[in-house]
Order: structure tokens, then C-alpha cells, then sequence
């Protein structure tokens, strides 16, 4: 959804960059991606996949697109005898974040990440389903949990069973 939606927004945002300037289209892209990462985001917390596709689908997609086109029609006006290299180096920039991301992810999560808290096999907990949603029934009362397969939990070094969720960090 965010890939279409940026390609949409870079494909069809250049004519309007002509006309209110790339500073305006900038500050709109901002807005756009900002605000879809905490739509998005309430979409995660609320358990609400529609408006995680709202949010950093939709709206964070047409703002990565427009972020995207801004500089890239800067650079080209800026440089008229060398579009390409202009163009390129612009490509190059963006494309190059996850160079500087993918170690960032990284570090954090080995200084962050923690395994989530694990309840015990699926047929010692007393489980209850409410609304589409699951619970353990525990000495502290209801906890909304998941249900973990042994592949699942092999991903975090985990075992099969019920975890409690929102206990894990960046897992």
C-alpha cells in the first residue's frame, strides 16, 4: 500500500510542485508521513488493521512520495546540464538510508530487545475469548495474550505456547 501509494503521489505531485514550490511540498510531505506513522501507530495499539493502512499505507505512502519528488525536480532545475547525475545522486540518497538504517536496527535491538513473557503451553492456561481478542485468566487478573506456534517462537528462541503480549520490545 505505501509503495503505490508513493508512486502514485510522485507520479501525479510534479505539476503541483510546479506551482506551489517544492518548500510547500515538502512541509505537506512531512505532515503526510508524520502523521501516517502515528495513525498508524494508533492503528497498532487499537488493534485496528484499517487504520494502519490508513495511516502508514495511505497517508505515509503519498508523503514518502511527495517527500520524494521535491528534491528530485530541485535537483534537476539546479543542474539542467547534468540531470542524470542530479536525478542519480537524489535516487542514490534515498535508496542509500538503509545503509545507515539497517546497522541502526541493529544496534537497537540487541541493546532493546527483550523476549516476551511466557505463560506456559497452551493447554495449562485458562483461556478465555472476548471480542475476537484472547485472555489468560492469572493471579493478577485478565491479560491479553497470543498463541505462539513453534516456528513462531523459534524467531524470538521461545517456546510453543501463550505469551503476554506487550511484553516484548521490537520483537
Amino acid at each position: 500500500m505505501a509503495i503505490v501509494c508513493l508512486g502514485l503521489a510522485a507520479a501525479f505531485a510534479g505539476k503541483w510542485l510546479e506551482k506551489v514550490g517544492p518548500r510547500f511540498v515538502g512541509v505537506v510531505a512531512a505532515f503526510l508521513w508524520g502523521g501516517g506513522f502515528i495513525v498508524g501507530s494508533i492503528g497498532i495499539s487499537t488493534h485496528q488493521l484499517w487504520l494502519l493502512y490508513l495511516g502508514y499505507g495511505v497517508l505515509g505512502g503519498f508523503g514518502l512520495g511527495l517527500g520524494y519528488v521535491s528534491p528530485v525536480s530541485t535537483l534537476i532545475r539546479w543542474f539542467p546540464d547534468r540531470r542524470g547525475m542530479a536525478t542519480g545522486l537524489a535516487i542514490m540518497g534515498f535508496g542509500g538510508g538503509a545503509m545507515i538504517g539497517a546497522p541502526l536496527i541493529s544496534a537497537l535491538l540487541e541493546t532493546f530487545q527483550r523476549a516476551p513473557e511466557y505463560l506456559g503451553a497452551e493447554n495449562m492456561v485458562a483461556l478465555v475469548t472476548e471480542e475476537g481478542r484472547r485472555f489468560a485468566e492469572t493471579a493478577a487478573g485478565k491479560v491479553e495474550v497470543v498463541i505462539a506456534s513453534a516456528n513462531q517462537a523459534a524467531s524470538f528462541g521461545g517456546e510453543a505456547g501463550v505469551y503476554v503480549v506487550g511484553t516484548c520490545v521490537f520483537c
